[in-house]
């Protein structure tokens, strides 16, 4: 699956949840103005 997330959203939902270590990391590395973040999930 894919999807697109403004980059504000990612950095909040990672401030507000439950979420890996790999997440965190994305989240502190963006700028609430930066481009918008592509999610690639692979389901089981």
């Amino acid at each position: 699956m894919v999807t697109i997330i403004d980059a504000y959203k990612f950095i909040q939902h990672a401030q507000t949840h439950k979420v890996s270590d790999k997440f965190k990391k994305i989240a502190d590395g963006l700028k609430e103005d930066d481009n918008p973040v592509v999610v690639l999930v692979k389901l089981k």
